[in-house]
């Protein structure tokens, strides 16, 4: 169980090094975004810190399902990893700080790959990935993921306040063809 925990820990690492060299915007931006309004700068470092430590002190503490979790957990975090990637690599120069709008890098609303079956695709993939890291742990842990549910709720909304306000009636016409979620 251990050796998983770290693998998957290192995917999850890997994925966020690959959005940081990707992220169009300075280094010294992202920097701020990460360690001063970053939701994610802080939760995901604190459960991570918490689950190893759990693995190691109380191993035997499970989430009951045995040998047929794991594979499903596994594989939806394969499946949110991809995911994530995908809609990352679609972006391209749209991609940006959540609930914020550039104008000028962002200038065209994106409505392939993984946009033309929902609209937010990386916070599903997000959710994805972290559900399947805790189920595939059989931690307890993933009763937490409600707390990146209500974030990303939030921030959606946001989203699309400025989306409509930039993009008008493309964005209202993509909000009715494609769905929020799934």
């Amino acid at each position: 169980m251990f050796k998983l925990f770290i693998i998957e820990s290192i995917v999850i690492q890997l994925l966020g090094i690959f959005w940081f060299i990707t992220d169009p915007r300075t280094v010294k931006t992202r920097i701020v975004f990460i360690f001063k309004k970053s939701f994610h700068a802080v939760y995901y470092p604190v459960i991570f810190i918490f689950q190893f430590i759990v693995l190691k002190i109380y191993p035997q503490l499970l989430l009951p399902g045995g040998i047929y979790l794991q594979p499903i957990g596994i594989g939806v975090f394969i499946v949110g990893v991809i995911l994530a990637v995908w809609a990352k690599v679609v972006m391209k120069q749209s991609w940006g700080m959540p609930a914020q709008h550039n104008i000028k890098r962002q200038s065209s609303l994106i409505t392939n790959g993984p946009f033309q079956y929902s609209r937010n695709p990386i916070y599903i993939a997000i959710f994805l990935f972290g559900f399947g890291y805790f189920i595939s742990l059989r931690s307890y842990l993933v009763f937490t993921m409600i707390i990146p549910l209500v974030y990303f709720n939030s921030a959606v909304y946001k989203e699309e306040r400025f989306l409509e306000q930039y993009f008008g009636k493309e964005y209202r016409r993509y909000k009715k063809a494609v769905r929020r979620w799934l």
